[in-house]
């Protein structure tokens, strides 16, 4: 891996809000977005969603993780963000046997433009 704190400080997370923004414009009222990486990081995750939250001006919120997703994983979120907790998943290596990875339910609200 080549990139350094800075590059997800910066660049990175610039790319990942676009990429949100973006998608965002696509979901239907009441639809869901689902963010996801294969990283473990706050800034591109947590962090992620909590600034996207923001900037939705409340035309989206995060769901909780439905029971039966985790399959017995705790639901966790390291680095707490206020608004996040409980509606992220992330598979943690060590406690679930698989490679590392987040995801976030984004629903819009169901009488939005």
């Amino acid at each position: 891996w080549r990139r350094v704190e800075d590059d997800v400080e910066g660049d990175l997370a610039y790319l990942q809000d676009a990429l949100l923004d973006a998608a965002a414009r696509h979901v239907r009222p009441g639809g869901l977005l689902v963010y996801s990486t294969c990283s473990l990081e706050p800034d591109e995750n947590e962090e992620r969603c909590a600034s996207f939250v923001e900037r939705s001006n409340g035309e989206f919120h995060l769901e909780p993780v439905p029971s039966g997703i985790t399959n017995g994983a705790p639901i966790e979120t390291l680095h707490p963000v206020p608004g996040v907790e409980n509606c992220v998943f992330r598979s943690w290596p060590p406690q679930t046997g698989m490679d590392g990875a987040f995801a976030a339910r984004l629903r819009r609200r169901s009488d939005a433009a």
